[in-house]
């Protein structure tokens, strides 16, 4: 049985912070649900300023993969909990 979402939240945002990773926010269908009928979505979007040392230590930690060529990536995706996040740099 799937963790309550409240808790992945709480654990992507303490795994964030944890990495110096302190500029970000949720955006997507997550987001959005706060001021419609929320949809049934695993997929966590979040945009944030993503500091070059902190790339190889969130990939490590949540197996993640990197999108871009650059030191800094567009993207990085990787796996909290149930949710499939999109960080956004």
């Amino acid at each position: 049985m799937a963790r309550p979402a409240e808790e992945d939240l709480a654990l992507l945002v303490r795994a964030l912070e944890g990495l110096n990773i302190r500029d970000f926010a949720l955006t997507g269908g997550v987001a959005f649900g706060v001021w419609v009928e929320p949809r049934e979505t695993r997929d966590l979007d979040v945009c944030g300023v993503l500091p070059a040392e902190s790339v190889l230590p969130l990939m490590a930690q949540f197996d993640g993969m990197r999108v871009g060529s650059s030191e800094l990536p567009d993207i990085v995706r990787f796996r909290v909990g149930d949710w499939d996040v999109d960080l956004f740099v």
